[in-house]
């Protein structure tokens, strides 16, 4: 053939992986608007769907002093590019944000379609037919369905991998050193840096490419190159990430253990694509909708299997172009995914390795991030199984048994592929609890608080572990992309530090008591607390709900009274939540109130005041036992006090001893008991 055919074929090999991209672009969008059409889903970030120009004028300071008291920002750097500038660019079109949230999702369908298809093509694996079927299956791999509803900036590395290999299997073929690391660089800096180990995890798959498919001088030069472009493609969310590893509070240790991520991840379930602990996770109903149908619907399983068996055919013939690179890198990302699962096939020394991952490795633990790899791997062997070889001429050289061979096969893959895209055909891809927009009287309590206390925090009760509301499931709490002044609440995750964790969950409990509470004001005034934000719209299905007659009962008994309030009550009836007792309670009151103890007008505090040393109470304990002895009145509301093991000048006046950090110690896991 010609230089000027080869060219010929080449452009319509790429026009027809275009055309068909852009096919599978709306094909996407139509059934995810299909799915909760109207409604907004939580997609990792509420702040970057609800508003991105706010969520990135607050972005650029590490220190973020609106919430938890005050905390390092934690990787919210990685939103602001490339996902946060999708959804600018919808705010500033206009676009509603439901249909924003859509066109985003299918955005990154395609994108991994298409990276799959021109790896593929590139690497001469598989027919312009197979590739097409690989391109779509790996798009629809579990382990992206599972989240992609939900947290779709998660999977951005791995929809993007093929695109970081495919520049390096050009430079293999003798291209330019210098693009291939550019392009593959670029590539990298498109996945974002939402997760770290998610990006580290997919590496995997160029840097083994380099090191099996290069050769002597070409193979140290583009490494070296490689390696350089990818620093400087993450640096940007790498560097505040260091910075948040030196000087915040490690949380690590308070969220889920190795036993729990590497306990699903089973090596059935990492061929699969379903290694994802959340995915079994079913509090009353499943934490993640998509995830559920690919761990627990048959017809799921069964397609995710088939392609899982199909991708090993295609890895297993000898004539699969690049199986070398493609089997190393499977089995790399095999060993690092199994190592730690207890189970049959598991790793044989995973009991230190579950140590290991619940210390210095913590970061690393949630080891189905490097499910993607397997992923791509597999896609690519799917093109390859599916086509027909045989080393008889004869047979060869007769169309027939490639026609009867795509008779018997089509019907299969259709069935495959609709196995797969089940969560979406279904209308389950999307996580639960969608909702059409925060209610406006949310905007008025923001609003208030901005108004009246810019710079004391408004302490956020009760608690909302899951952020589950009569009007939807917004996860995250609708006071952090609309309030401009501090606020605090109790979560799940203590970001702020043990201290401030223990102080919220001491006043938290005693909110939820019902009871009168000596001490309540004075240690909230103390903490720099005036208002109360009160939220009647809960769901009194959530986990920890509690009542609001009991939360209104603890706060007029403990002095404190109502002086603001947004929003009718809310019914089951009106929210979808059905009907009954505990709706028409929470009908019975304003969504959001506003409380402050009974004899402060909500005027800001000064900025800093000075106060005697020689009044200073030493506490034995945690932040938690200040409400204790406070209501005991050993502690004066206006005495200074320090936490034993802070820094005193001088000797205190007081020496108050509590059991707090023992009785802390099965709640929250700060000390150890059995340590000397």
């Amino acid at each position: 053939m010609t230089g000027n055919g080869a060219a010929a074929t080449a452009d319509g090999a790429g026009a027809r992986t275009w055309q068909l991209t852009a096919a599978v672009f709306l094909a996407a969008l139509v059934v995810l608007i299909l799915n909760a059409r109207g409604q907004i889903f939580f997609d990792t970030k509420l702040g970057v769907d609800l508003d991105p120009a706010g969520f990135y004028a607050r972005l650029w300071h590490l220190w973020n002093p609106d919430e938890w008291f005050g905390t390092l920002q934690d990787q919210y750097i990685g939103y602001a590019f490339p996902m946060a500038p999708f959804y600018l660019a919808g705010q500033l079109l206009k676009v509603p944000v439901w249909l924003t949230e859509r066109l985003w999702l299918s955005l990154l369908i395609a994108a991994g379609f298409a990276g799959l298809m021109k790896l593929a093509e590139a690497l001469r694996v598989g027919t312009d037919r197979s590739r097409v079927v690989a391109g779509l299956a790996f798009a629809l791999w579990p382990t992206f369905t599972i989240v992609i509803g939900s947290t779709s900036a998660g999977i951005l590395p791995g929809l993007l991998v093929p695109w970081a290999v495919l520049p390096l299997v050009r430079a293999a073929g003798g291209g330019s050193l210098v693009r291939a690391a550019a392009r593959s660089g670029a590539a990298v800096l498109c996945m974002g840096g939402v997760n770290a180990t998610s990006t580290l995890d997919v590496l995997i798959l160029p840097a083994v490419f380099i090191l099996t498919q290069l050769r002597g001088r070409r193979r140290v030069l583009l490494a070296a190159l490689w390696a350089g472009a990818v620093g400087l493609a993450t640096a940007w969310w790498v560097v505040p990430l260091l910075l948040q590893a030196k000087y915040s509070f490690n949380f690590l240790p308070y969220v889920e253990q190795s036993a729990t991520t590497t306990g699903t991840m089973s090596a059935a379930a990492f061929l699969r694509g379903a290694g994802n602990w959340t995915a079994y996770l079913n509090l009353g109903q499943p934490w993640l909708q998509a995830g559920w149908v690919m761990v627990a619907y048959p017809i799921a399983i069964i397609a995710a299997a088939a392609a899982a068996a199909t991708g090993l055919l295609g890895l297993a013939r000898r004539d699969l172009p690049g199986g070398g690179w493609l089997r190393l890198s499977v089995g790399i990302a095999a060993l690092i995914a199994l190592a730690g699962y207890p189970g049959p096939l598991g790793g044989l020394f995973h009991h230190p390795v579950d140590q290991l991952l619940n210390g210095v490795a913590a970061p690393l633990r949630s080891v189905y991030k490097v499910e993607p790899v397997a992923a791509a791997v597999l896609a690519l062997g799917i093109a390859h199984a599916l086509v027909l070889r045989t080393r008889r001429a004869a047979i060869a050289a007769d169309p027939a048994p490639r026609a009867l061979w795509h008779l018997i096969a089509a019907p299969v893959i259709a069935l495959v592929m609709l196995g797969l895209a089940y969560p979406q055909v279904s209308g389950r891809v999307l996580n639960s609890g969608s909702f059409s927009s925060v209610p406006n009287y949310w905007y008025q309590a923001a609003a208030y608080l901005k108004l009246h206390s810019p710079r004391a925090p408004a302490l956020v009760v009760p608690a909302a572990a899951h952020g589950t509301f009569l009007w939807g499931q917004p996860i995250d709490d609708p006071l952090e992309p609309l309030a401009s002044s501090p606020w605090a609440a109790q979560g799940l995750v203590p970001y702020g530090g043990a201290g401030s964790e223990l102080l919220l969950r001491s006043v938290e409990a005693a909110v939820n008591s019902g009871e009168r509470i000596p001490g309540l004001a004075a240690t909230l005034n103390r903490s720099g607390i005036r208002y109360v934000v009160v939220r009647n719209d809960l769901s009194p299905a959530s986990i920890g709900y509690t009542p609001p007659q009991v939360v209104h009962q603890a706060l007029a008994s403990s002095g404190f009274r109502r002086v603001a309030a947004f929003g009718g009550g809310v019914s089951g009836a009106q929210s979808g939540q059905g009907t009954g007792p505990a709706q028409d309670v929470v009908a019975s009151y304003p969504a959001v109130e506003i409380f402050v103890a009974g004899k402060q007008g909500g005027l800001p505090p000064p900025a800093a005041v000075a106060l005697p040393v020689s009044r200073t109470v030493l506490v034995n304990g945690g932040p938690d036992a200040l409400l204790q002895l406070i209501g005991q009145h050993v502690l004066a509301a206006s005495a200074p006090a320090v936490i034993a093991g802070d820094r005193l000048v001088a000797r205190p006046a007081l020496w108050a001893v509590t059991d707090t950090l023992p009785r802390t110690d099965h709640a929250f896991g700060l000390i150890d008991p059995t340590a000397s």
